[in-house]
């Protein structure tokens, strides 16, 4: 309860936008004793608006402990992408829980996790330049369903993550081609770069050696 009501005081006052030293003193100085049991959501709240409003690095040391990523992964797939986002933002590393994503949970995120869910997990991974491969053959195996319910930024970030890492499977740039006329009426010039970027690295993914 303790936790849960910090977090949500916590993620009150990111959304007003309103940064405060005593707060991020006392989530740094007590980190461990916030952690400890926590709910999801409640990691995810504290984790999320740090990444927005500030930066505590003792806060995402003691998150990613194995006993922390257990109870975060028991949650859903979109407070695990949410939390490993604001990790990568930060330009921390989350080596426990990026294991735990490309192993025991992969199946499950990518089954049950949005295409938001989805790119925020590879987009994160890919910051921290770790090792994916069950993450990125989940992403394979479901290709056609992502790309066909993924906005024009999710679908940029998971094609430029994929390309940025060396991984250029035939059927995802296949999927992604197969979006066109979405990213060219509603997605940002970002997208398109970010879009046309991860092809020109990748190649033609209608040629027989893409």
């Amino acid at each position: 309860m303790f936790t849960l009501c910090l977090a949500n005081i916590v993620h009150a006052l990111g959304g007003m936008g309103v940064r405060s030293d005593k707060v991020v003193r006392f989530v740094e100085d007590n980190a461990e004793r916030i952690l400890v049991k926590a709910e999801p959501q409640a990691i995810v709240n504290i984790a999320y608006t740090f990444a927005k409003l500030f930066k505590a690095s003792r806060y995402f040391e003691a998150l990613d402990r194995e006993n922390v990523v257990d109870e975060l992964v028991n949650g859903t797939p979109q407070d695990t992408s949410n939390t490993i986002w604001a990790i990568a933002t930060l330009g921390e590393k989350a080596g426990t829980l990026a294991h735990e994503i490309n192993t025991v949970e992969t199946s499950r995120i990518i089954v049950n996790g949005t295409p938001q869910a989805i790119s925020n997990m590879i987009w994160a991974t890919q910051q921290m330049k770790l090792a994916c491969l069950e993450l990125v053959t989940e992403i394979i195996r479901d290709a056609d369903r992502i790309m066909a319910n993924g906005n024009p930024q999710d679908l940029s970030n998971i094609a430029y993550a994929l390309a940025d890492l060396g991984y250029f499977d035939k059927s995802v740039f296949v999927a992604v081609a197969g979006q066109t006329e979405r990213f060219t009426r509603h997605g940002t010039d970002q997208c398109l770069c970010n879009l046309l970027w991860s092809f020109a690295v990748a190649g033609n993914p209608n040629s027989s050696g893409a």
